[in-house]
C-alpha cells in the first residue's frame, strides 16, 4: 500500500513492489497548504493504482498545452514567501534552461532527450557537477508537478541525480596575498571585502548585508544575519578581524557597497587575469578560513563558529587537518 509523508520542506511518497520498498521526494510545501495536499493525495491515488496493478485511468482532466514561462510561473506564484535565496535558486535555475531551448516552448515538446542535450550544454560551458545537479533536480520538482496537474503525462527528468561531496579547497597564504594585492590596485573596496571574508569565514551573502549597527564594539561580538539558514546569529569579533574593521569604521549604513553578492563577479575576473580561473572562488575563502581554525578550536566550538547545522560539516575540516599533520609527520 503506497503511503505519504512529509520531511523537512518536501512531501514524500513510500510503496512497495514484489516485496521492495521505494521512496521518492514529490515536491517542496508551499504556503498553499490545503493546495498541496490535494495534489499529494492525487499523487497517492495514482501510486496505489500502478503498485495494485489495477487499469489506469487518469485520475485528473486534461488541460491545455501550456508554455514553460507559464508553467513556471504557476510553480512559483504559491511559492512566495519561500526564503529569498530558495526563490532566486529555483529563478536562476528556469532561466538558465530557458536561455539553453532559445525560446519559450510548449512543456509538451520537452523530452528525455532534451534534458541529456541541457546536462551536456552545462557542462561543455564549464558549469560545476553539483550546480548541475542543482539546476535539473528544480527542474524535475517543476515538471513532477505538471505531471500531476495533467499538463504532461510523463516527467521528462529521469533518474536521480545527487550531489559530489567536494573536497575542501583552501586559498594558500602566497595565493591569496597575490590575490589581494591585485584587488587593492582595482579598489580599495573589492580589497575589503575579500579580507573580511578571509578573516571571517563568512558567506559572501552575509557579508554584503552587513550594516555597521550589526558590530557591538563593546562586547567583541557581530550579529551576523544567516541568509542560509534564515537567522541572526552571533560570530566572536576576535582582534585580528576587529583591528582590521577598525580601520574604515563608520557609524551606519552598510559595510561594504556592492548590495547583494550577485555583483561579486570581478573576483572571477581577476583569477581569470591572474591565470587562477577556476581554481578557487570566494566561497573558499570559507573554507580556508574553517580549516585555520580548525587547527586552533575543538569540534564544537568551530560549529559554532561557522555556524554550521549539521557537526558532519565540521567534521570535513578536521579531516583535511588530521591528512595534514599526518603529511608532516611522514
Amino acid at each position: 500500500m503506497a503511503s505519504l509523508f512529509t520531511r523537512g520542506k518536501y512531501y514524500w511518497i513510500q510503496w512497495t513492489i514484489n516485496g521492495k520498498r521505494y521512496r521518492e521526494s514529490l515536491f517542496p510545501l508551499s504556503t498553499e497548504r490545503k493546495q498541496d495536499e490535494k495534489i499529494a493525495n492525487v499523487m497517492l491515488q495514482q501510486k496505489s493504482i500502478e503498485e495494485s496493478k489495477a487499469l489506469y485511468k487518469p485520475i485528473l482532466k486534461k488541460l491545455s498545452p501550456i508554455t514553460f514561462d507559464d508553467a513556471t510561473e504557476e510553480f512559483m506564484k504559491p511559492r512566495e514567501q519561500l526564503r529569498p535565496k530558495t526563490i532566486e535558486s529555483y529563478n536562476n535555475a528556469f532561466t538558465v534552461f530557458k536561455n539553453f531551448l532559445g525560446d519559450n516552448r510548449k512543456i509538451v515538446s520537452i523530452t528525455p532527450q532534451l534534458i541529456s542535450d541541457f546536462e551536456n550544454w552545462l557542462t561543455q560551458n564549464n558549469k560545476a557537477r553539483n550546480t548541475i545537479v542543482s539546476y535539473i533536480k528544480m527542474l524535475k520538482i517543476l515538471f513532477q508537478l505538471l505531471v500531476v496537474k495533467g499538463y504532461i503525462t510523463i516527467n521528462p527528468v529521469q533518474g536521480k541525480y545527487k550531489r559530489v561531496k567536494m573536497p575542501i579547497n583552501i586559498i594558500p597564504d602566497h595565493i591569496f596575498s597575490t590575490i589581494t594585492k591585485e584587488l587593492l590596485k582595482q579598489d580599495v573596496w573589492r580589497y575589503r571585502l575579500v579580507k573580511c571574508l578571509r578573516y571571517s569565514g563568512l558567506r559572501t551573502g552575509e557579508a554584503c548585508a552587513l550594516k555597521w549597527e550589526d558590530f557591538d564594539w563593546n562586547n567583541d561580538i557581530l550579529n551576523i544575519r544567516n541568509t542560509k539558514a534564515g537567522r541572526v546569529d552571533q560570530f566572536p569579533l576576535y582582534p585580528k578581524l576587529k583591528n582590521f574593521m577598525l580601520e574604515f569604521k563608520k557609524d551606519s549604513g552598510l559595510v561594504f557597497p556592492f548590495g547583494d553578492n550577485r555583483k561579486l563577479r570581478w573576483f572571477e575576473n581577476t583569477l581569470e587575469s591572474l591565470g587562477l580561473k577556476g581554481k578557487y572562488s570566494l566561497h573558499d575563502l570559507r573554507r580556508t578560513f574553517g580549516t585555520e581554525m580548525a587547527h586552533k578550536l575543538n569540534i564544537y566550538q568551530l560549529k559554532d563558529v561557522m555556524r554550521h547545522d549539521d557537526i558532519r560539516t565540521t567534521a570535513s575540516y578536521y579531516i583535511y587537518v588530521d591528512i595534514s599533520k599526518t603529511g608532516k609527520k611522514m
